[in-house]
């Protein structure tokens, strides 16, 4: 039935409570726009229109004569499969990948960061010099006045293994900086 023609008063007369909703009631025109079929036209509840979202319609393919298909559809059901209109490919030309291009190496770069690695590394090599330095000397210590008792003794020992260990550790650590300031250049 048409939203335009009026339900005759016969099939719901005008005291009927179901009249007035009826009669009050406006229907959606919200389409959607199913793709065009290969040959012939799409019909919804009978007119060349979108498909009605809001409710129930009756689908119909029409081509040269009798419906290909006729179906009962509720909003959520897909329209029977039919051969869709061929549409031009519009997708563009895929660009080409660009080249990676290597940063260019400059003083300024790898200048600082160099430098900066070059004098860390310096620093741990002095400091490396200066703990063999007082290891050297509390061995010096220990020849010229050997301690006394045990525990003068152990004190010494420990304080020489301390400065043995950081003279051997800050060396490392200067010769891995050094490689870093060498690979930043």
């Amino acid at each position: 039935m048409a939203p335009d023609v009026p339900l005759p008063a016969d099939l719901l007369p005008a005291t009927h409570p179901a009249r007035a909703l009826f009669d009050q009631s406006a229907p959606d025109p919200t389409t959607s726009a199913p793709p065009p079929p290969a040959r012939g036209a799409l019909r919804f509840d009978g007119a060349d229109s979108g498909r009605p979202t809001a409710g129930p319609t009756i689908a119909q393919l029409v081509v040269e004569g009798p419906p290909v298909f006729t179906a009962y559809l509720r909003p959520d059901q897909d329209l029977p499969a039919y051969a869709v209109a061929a549409t031009p490919d519009v997708t563009p030309a895929p660009s080409p990948e660009p080249v990676p291009v290597a940063p260019k190496k400059t003083a300024a770069r790898g200048g600082a960061l160099g430098w900066s690695l070059a004098a860390g590394a310096g620093a741990l090599a002095v400091g490396s010099g200066v703990s063999a330095l007082v290891a050297r000397g509390k061995k010096q210590t220990f020849e010229d006045q050997p301690p006394g008792n045990r525990s003068d003794l152990a004190a010494l020992y420990e304080s020489n293994r301390r400065a043995s260990t950081a003279s051997a550790v800050l060396l490392g650590g200067a010769g891995l900086v050094g490689a870093a300031a060498v690979i930043a250049w």
